[in-house]
């Protein structure tokens, strides 16, 4: 039977279905006097026969499509929206922590195993030199910290340091504290997992040596149950952020059959997934050390139980599930195993994405405009390095002391100092030490943020909306307002205004693409954001969280310790005066700290643009409502 045929035969059974269906629908599947339960029951069972004789006979033609949507929008309205309103068994929030992250974690077994050894090898480490050296301890722990402590025992309370201050900012301190140092021992990972390494190393010689300052007062008992309740937790999670480090750098040196690029695009999604496992075990630490540890009045019996239950947690949710789960076999194929397409511009923005997807598409955005964006930002920021350096006299007066680092004498200064560190090289700003630093965040943010916005308005399907040139101008102080709002925040005081900073980014950058692509007011703008937000902040966080964590690798890379070898060489070789050499270095941070700030803010941006398409696509279906408008239209070759 032709296909012109049989569509003539059965267009009126076909018609008269959608109307039975989309009636009876409209009323909450209750039947009118209009429709028939038994007749419409029947018409399904004909469609279904019709539809597997147009798979079999037209399986590349219209109508094979069309009856397979029509039967398809009954098994929906069945199944889907009556009895799939929310299902905890088929939430993608239960598949990551029941199958995707145990997965990631049994495919690194080797790396947690070889972190776990580095870890206790220099735990060994710190106990042998502190039992060897007797000033070792004060070597690595800080002769204040030391005599602290001294007092404390003498003073019959030697746990004293852990009731020193409120449980509340003692919490929000340790947490961050602790976060850093996971994030930049995954980030050292990327220096060919050497860099995890030698983090683990400091942190287990450090960890060594302090256990062994209390053994030799004789309080081995008491300091092992009071540290190791929150230390159980605390150093897994460290341990994990080595391993995490350490599964990214085996990336880039053992690739396989992929590029050392995209054996490292690979990995380093596939590492995400492990700190995302770090976070919880850290601030649930933190909450352990803030609130438990400091009552040493607890029985040591409940302290030890406390113990061996972090212990098991660990073991159990690292170490034996993933292997129960191996043995089972996986549900589903792990999607972040197969590389995505790395061009943009094969890539449609009216389609959702996973949070792996919406990486995948930043860092091909990211790669896109960095020839456009590298060399301008190279040379505004060897302007400002100039211009610091001519005024370093100055700038010695000043608030901004962090110039005055000692790197060329003790390069591993960055190691002891992160947070003054942090503060120095201005990735999160110093506008509160600094007023007029504001200026300079504002233009480097709204520069970083319209290169993005750019890119993003060349990918087919954006949605963007002509205007015209009044309108287009306006466009820009609109984003210049909201930037400015953005970084006003860094006025705040420390570490408050970093952290309202990093949260705030999502809904700034969110409300800009909605100013960009939109063409929203400003006020409309924030609340577009607030919307796409609540629908899809999974997918955010996720893509936000990575893009940010590559972007602290390429930081830590430029603002390394070897910065101090680097002048070392430099003054070795060119013979400079005391104020020559002081502004040379104050030019050189000044260079550096601007460059790595401004040529890779752009990579966070990416993700958190390209989810807004992701979010609007949730929430509107955009792109599936213009391809239905499209089913079923052909083009006559021949006209």
């Amino acid at each position: 039977m032709r296909e012109r045929q049989f569509i003539e035969q059965n267009q009126a059974k076909w018609e008269e279905f959608e109307a039975l269906f989309e009636n009876k629908a409209s009323v909450g599947q209750k039947s009118t006097g209009r429709n028939d339960p038994g007749r419409l029951r029947r018409l399904y069972v004909e469609i279904t026969e019709d539809l597997a004789y147009a798979r079999t006979f037209y399986p590349n033609r219209t109508v094979r499509v069309y009856l397979n949507n029509l039967a398809q929008r009954v098994v929906q309205r069945i199944h889907g929206a009556s009895k799939r309103r929310y299902s905890w068994r088929e939430s993608g929030f239960r598949h990551f922590w029941v199958e995707a992250l145990p997965r990631v974690l049994y495919d690194s077994r080797k790396d947690i195993l070889l972190a776990l050894i580095v870890f206790l090898l220099s735990v060994g480490i710190g106990v042998l030199s502190a039992s060897q050296d007797n000033t070792f301890a004060q070597l690595i722990l800080g002769d204040q910290y030391v005599a602290m402590t001294e007092a404390n025992i003498e003073e019959g309370d030697p746990m004293a340091v852990y009731k020193d201050s409120p449980p509340f900012p003692m919490f929000v301190r340790i947490a961050l504290n602790n976060l850093f140092v996971d994030a930049l021992t995954f980030a050292a990972g990327a220096v060919f997992a050497v860099g995890a390494m030698f983090v683990l190393l400091i942190n287990g010689i450090m960890v060594g040596a302090f256990q062994h300052f209390f053994v030799e007062f004789g309080l081995f008992r008491e300091s092992f149950l009071t540290i190791w309740q929150h230390g159980t937790l605390e150093m897994s999670a460290a341990v994990l952020s080595g391993a995490a480090g350490m599964a990214m750098g085996r990336g880039v040196v053992f690739p396989g059959t992929y590029t050392r690029m995209q054996g490292f695009r690979l990995a380093a999604r596939r590492a995400v997934r492990i700190m995302a496992l770090v976070v919880p075990m850290t601030l649930t630490a933190a909450v352990i050390e803030s609130w438990l540890t400091r009552m040493t009045e607890i029985p040591d019996l409940l302290r030890a139980m406390s113990i061996g239950v972090s212990l098991f947690l660990v073991l159990g949710y690292v170490w034996w599930y993933p292997r129960l789960r191996a043995r089972q076999g996986w549900s589903r194929p792990d999607a972040d195993a197969r590389l995505p397409e790395p061009r943009p511009q094969d890539v449609r923005l009216d389609q959702t994405r996973s949070a792996g997807e919406s990486f995948t598409l930043a860092f091909a955005v990211y790669r896109r405009l960095l020839p456009f964006w590298l060399p301008r930002v190279l040379l505004v920021c060897l302007g400002l390095g100039l211009a610091a350096a001519r005024a370093s006299e100055w700038l010695a007066q000043s608030s901004l002391w962090f110039y005055q680092r000692p790197f060329a004498a003790d390069p591993f200064y960055f190691l002891g100092q992160m947070g003054d560190y942090l503060n120095a090289t201005a990735q999160f700003g110093n506008s509160y030490a600094e007023p007029w630093l504001l200026l300079l965040h504002v233009l480097g943010v709204y520069a970083a943020l319209w290169v993005v916005l750019r890119q993003f308005g060349g990918l087919p399907q954006n949605g963007m909306r002509p205007q015209s040139g009044h309108a287009r101008w306006w466009r820009h102080g609109k984003l210049l307002i909201l930037v400015l709002l953005q970084c006003l925040l860094l006025l705040l005081p420390k570490p408050w205004g970093k952290l309202a900073f990093i949260f705030c980014l999502p809904i700034t950058a969110l409300s800009a693409a909605a100013i960009w692509f939109e063409a929203a007011a400003l006020g409309r703008a924030f609340g577009r954001a607030f919307a796409l937000y609540n629908c899809c902040w999974g997918v955010l966080l996720g893509a936000y969280v990575a893009s940010a964590l590559i972007s602290f690798i390429g930081v830590w890379l430029i603002n390394s310790p070897l910065m101090g070898l680097w002048w070392d060489a430099l003054e070795q070789n060119f013979l400079l005066d005391e104020t020559s050499a002081f502004g040379f270095r104050v030019g050189t941070v000044v260079f550096t700290a601007w460059a790595a700030f401004v040529s890779l803010l752009p990579l966070s941006l990416a993700a958190l643009v390209g989810v807004f398409f992701h979010a609007r696509e949730v929430r509107e279906a955009t792109g599936l409502k213009r391809a239905w408008n499209a089913f079923g239209e052909r083009q006559n070759r021949w006209v």
